[in-house]
């Protein structure tokens, strides 16, 4: 049975909230004017081609060149191909794109009132999609925190946030590639694992279902990742 360490948690908090600003900041020094791009643009491509083209087979693709001459968002079609049957197939699973839809259906709604192209790669979409790297990234970071503090008291969770955020490539990731999956899997590792300590504490449907439903998203957006979630199941022995 996990059991957790009595503690105040004031610091880690203050922690956790300081190292979110300053990615805020880092992440708009360079303003996200083109950031659907290269392997992002074939995790995003399901959602302009499903709900704005209507061509998930791209079958008519005078639209995405016109996307790609437009903004650049690639040099060759490299995120697609073209499948036995003839069919053209977007090569990444759709795990990304269903993370990133409910601030792409935001950013459409912003685009039309404001007057930009309603065509998935204006500036509110480029805009609304980064912010929305910076909201799972905090969520993550949320349930980091969490977990550490099962384990180590507040000083050693600060410090382990501190080294974890500044001290690996995770600020890169979080900050100037925070649309490339991997701060979004850390988000769902970091949740996924809560939620599995909380069912191995206290059984319960409802945390195995929120458990099953983020390793579900996790596993669609990289399924060769997918086996590491497996770790959850030792977690009643620590």
């Amino acid at each position: 049975m996990i059991e957790s360490m009595p503690k105040k948690a004031g610091l880690s908090f203050v922690v956790l909230m300081a190292l979110f600003v300053v990615i805020v900041i880092l992440r708009f020094v360079y303003p996200p004017d083109n950031v659907l791009t290269w392997d992002v643009f074939g995790y995003y491509l399901y959602l302009p081609s499903k709900f704005i083209y209507h061509d998930l087979d791209l079958v008519n693709q005078a639209w995405l060149n016109e996307i790609i001459q437009k903004y650049h968002t690639t040099e060759t079609l490299y995120q697609a191909y073209i499948a036995p049957n003839g069919q053209w197939v977007i090569k990444y699973s759709m795990g990304m794109a269903v993370m990133y839809m409910p601030f792409f259906l935001m950013s459409g709604l912003v685009a039309k009132i404001s007057g930009f192209p309603v065509d998935g790669f204006s500036m509110p979409y480029q805009y609304g999609l980064a912010i929305g790297g910076l909201v799972y990234t905090i969520i993550g970071l949320y349930f980091f925190r969490k977990i550490l503090l099962k384990y180590f008291n507040d000083k050693t969770t600060s410090l382990l946030l501190i080294l974890t955020v500044l001290g690996t490539n995770y600020i890169h990731q979080a900050t100037g590639g925070n649309l490339a999956p991997h701060s979004f899997l850390f988000s769902l590792f970091a949740a996924a694992v809560w939620f599995a300590i909380k069912w191995h504490e206290t059984p319960k449907k409802t945390l195995y279902g929120a458990d099953g439903a983020y390793y579900g998203n996790d596993n669609a957006g990289a399924p060769y990742r997918g086996s590491m979630y497996t770790c959850a199941c030792f977690l009643g022995s620590i």
